[in-house]
Order: C-alpha cells, then structure tokens, then sequence
C-alpha cells in the first residue's frame, strides 16, 4: 500500500496541479536610475493593476521590479526595498489572490 505525497508547488499553494500566474511590474523604484514616482504612487498603481488582474480570473500574482534598468551592480538601498514592500503589502491588502 503506498501513501500519497503531500501536495507539492503550485497544487500546494492552490490546490490544483495548474494555473495562470499574472505579472505586476513595478514601476522604476525610488533609488533606481529611471525612477520618477515616490513609493506611494508606485503601490497605486500596483494595487490598480492587482485588482484587474485578480478581477480577471488570475490564480496569482507576481511581483517584479523590471524598470529597475539598468539594473545596479551593487547592494540597493534601502529605499528600494521599502518600495518594493510598500507595494507588495497594499497589494497583499487589495486582493485575495497568493502572491
């Protein structure tokens, strides 16, 4: 007799082996080369884009900072990460979806 496995990846998080995983990318952070918008307009428009992806039918959600480029080589700051988590947070907030 064998035992099943516990659920692993995606049925682990959602309960079912697939799943459509959307994208948010954040706007350039402050600390950043290209950045023009301060943390709170960064996670408004992250939110925004959050609620008409969850409202869609997404299954989840990632966040990423693409229009970090060019991209530093070297440790960021610290107001990039408080960005980056401003942003995740109220996302966390707006919508139901895993991220």
């Amino acid at each position: 007799m064998s035992t099943p496995y516990p659920p692993r990846g995606t049925a682990a998080i959602l309960g079912r082996e697939r799943a459509i995983v959307a994208m948010i990318h954040l706007p350039a952070l402050p600390g950043t080369p290209r950045s023009t918008l301060s943390a709170r307009e960064i996670a408004r428009h992250a939110v925004a884009e959050a609620k008409v992806l969850a409202g869609a039918g997404f299954d989840a959600i990632l966040i990423e900072n693409m229009h970090d480029a060019p991209y530093l080589l070297r440790e960021v700051g610290a107001e990039v990460v408080a960005a980056f988590t401003r942003a995740a947070c109220e996302v966390r907030a707006a919508v139901a979806v895993p991220l």
